[in-house]
């Protein structure tokens, strides 16, 4: 990761390790590292983010090949992603399921957001102001989760995964597998 002399915040990342979430900060790109907005429009060509999207001023993506890497060995993907990715990744991928975590209030999200002190007090309005929006496309998604406690909403969150595995369609290879069990067992 490199990060910003003068700000000491993280604004882009390698983007040739494969890691999960991606931040490139397309305004001090061409500071950073020359050729760097290329390399990502590049990437973007050749179709390497699962979901790309610029978000309160910054651009994000996900990699496609860590994420097929994780699925492929059979691992469960979670993406903490903005509302633009998760409905690139709901278009891509249709029986991903999706999750929107809401907060409880609007003052409580600013408040959160406040007492963190990661943000410039511009950042922190684009984000209050954006967050109009998100909140609105809650119904686009299969499950809301209200993080009014970070304990249960990650219960609630738990609840959701372990649900989502028992779903007959997720198990079709050890369905088969029992099915098959008792089939033998009519020929002994």
């Amino acid at each position: 990761m490199t990060l910003d002399g003068h700000q000491g915040r993280p604004v882009a990342i390698d983007l040739c390790t494969g890691c999960q979430a991606l931040w490139f900060d397309k305004y001090e790109s061409l500071q950073l590292a020359p050729g760097s907005t290329l390399r990502l429009m590049k990437l973007i060509g050749e179709s390497a983010f699962l979901e790309y999207a610029e978000v309160h001023g910054n651009m994000y993506g996900t990699s496609r090949k860590q994420t097929d890497n994780m699925t492929n060995a059979g691992k469960d993907v979670i993406l903490e992603i903005d509302v633009q990715g998760a409905l690139q990744v709901m278009e891509k991928l249709p029986d991903a399921v999706s999750i929107f975590i809401m907060p409880p209030s609007y003052e409580v999200l600013k408040a959160r957001l406040t007492s963190r002190a990661t943000e410039r007090s511009e950042d922190l309005a684009l984000r209050l102001e954006n967050s109009h929006y998100e909140m609105s496309q809650n119904s686009r998604f299969q499950y809301v989760i209200i993080n009014d406690e970070v304990r249960l909403a990650s219960r609630k969150l738990a609840s959701v995964i372990c649900a989502e595995r028992q779903r007959r369609i997720r198990q079709t290879d050890a369905i088969q597998g029992i099915l098959d069990s008792f089939e033998r067992s009519k020929s002994v």
